[in-house]
C-alpha cells in the first residue's frame, strides 16, 4: 500500500532543507551560551555563581582588558573563568560544555587558555 503526500516535491525539500540546518545549528551552537538572553538568574547562580547582574556589571568593567578569539566570545570566557573556578571542572569538561572545537585535548588547551586572557 502506497501512502500519497499533500506536500508538493518543492515543500518537501523545504522541509528537509531547513531540518538539516537545524540541525547543523545544534552541533554547532555552544551547549552553554552566555550570549543567550534566555539564561536566568538561576542560570548564572548555577554555573558563575552571580546574578545576571552582578556578572553583567562585571563583564562592562573588565570587557575591555579581554580579548575575543574565534572559538569564544568574551562574555563566555568570562563565564568559563568563573565556572572553572566555583566548580573545578577539568578544562576539558568545560570545553565540552561550551562546544569548543574539536578533540579532547584541543578543548582542554582552548578553554585553558581563557586564563591566558
Amino acid at each position: 500500500m502506497q501512502l500519497a503526500s499533500c506536500l508538493s516535491s518543492s515543500a518537501m525539500i523545504d522541509l528537509v532543507t531547513d531540518l538539516l540546518s537545524l540541525l547543523q545549528e545544534a552541533v554547532t551552537a555552544p551547549r552553554l551560551d552566555f550570549l543567550v538572553p534566555s539564561l536566568n538568574d538561576e542560570d548564572y547562580l548555577a554555573w558563575p555563581g552571580w546574578t545576571k547582574e552582578q556578572f553583567d556589571d562585571t563583564y562592562h568593567v573588565i570587557s575591555s582588558h579581554l580579548r575575543s578569539s574565534s572559538n569564544h566570545h568574551i562574555r563566555n570566557t568570562l563565564a568559563m573563568f568563573w565556572i572553572k573556578l566555583k566548580t573545578n571542572l577539568s578544562f576539558r569538561q568545560i570545553g565540552s560544555m561550551f562546544n569548543v572545537p574539536g578533540n579532547g585535548e584541543d578543548r582542554r588547551k582552548r578553554a585553558a587558555d581563557v586564563f591566558d586572557n
